[in-house]
């Protein structure tokens, strides 16, 4: 297995007593569970980034409250191992997230009124937005550690939903254009979650070298 599969895994038994309280987003699977238009499952989806991207960093919090830097070191994982092996972690663990909650939505509205198109449509869209603010956050976390960066991340996430707010009122018009839309937003999305994930990771694996 290689060193960063080994991190991930790592990163994995860290966190794992936590992994249950992820899950604290089903409550809004029954909230848009009401209803099975495409904009429900968009607006499902978005939680679902929002609230994993609020609850990843937990993972910097446990690295440095137990000094793991130090049983990094005592196992021999190189610096890029390191930083790559704790983004394949949150990616997975988002995507593990996404599968559940997206397989409850589907329990409650019926799994005739799910179209598969509008679900790939809303984990790209979602995994975007989920890629936004993780790119940000952990170059940070990496650089300054998790308890300096605390209030780097409530600016961010205030900052985040402020940006969405005046997008509201024109939700409806970009769904639609979505919607008429469906894989060039698909292709968008995901390319732009791979250019925003591998400049984050860059910037990240530079801050890291320099802080130990």
């Amino acid at each position: 297995m290689n060193d960063f599969l080994k991190m991930a895994k790592l990163d994995f038994l860290s966190i794992k007593p936590q992994l249950l309280s992820y899950l604290a987003v089903i409550p809004a699977v029954l909230i848009f569970g009401i209803t099975s238009k495409a904009i429900a499952i968009i607006l499902f989806s978005f939680t679902v980034a929002w609230y994993e991207a609020l609850s990843v960093t937990n993972i910097f919090m446990i690295q440095e409250k137990n000094g793991l830097d130090r049983l990094y070191n005592s196992l021999s994982i190189n610096l890029n191992d390191i930083v790559l092996g704790r983004y394949i972690f949150v990616l997975f663990t988002y995507i593990i997230t996404y599968i559940i909650t997206i397989s409850l939505f589907a329990i409650i509205i019926g799994f005739s009124n799910i179209n598969g198109l509008i679900i790939l449509i809303g984990f790209s869209l979602s995994l975007l937005y989920f890629s936004v603010i993780t790119g940000i956050q952990f170059p940070i976390c990496f650089k300054i550690g998790y308890t300096k960066a605390k209030v780097w991340h409530t600016i961010l996430f205030f900052s985040m939903l402020l940006a969405i707010l005046p997008l509201i009122s024109v939700f409806s018009d970009v769904t639609q254009w979505v919607q008429s839309n469906q894989y060039i937003a698909i292709i968008i999305s995901l390319f732009s979650c791979c250019m925003i994930q591998f400049v984050s990771y860059r910037i990240s694996l530079v801050s890291y070298s320099k802080r130990i």
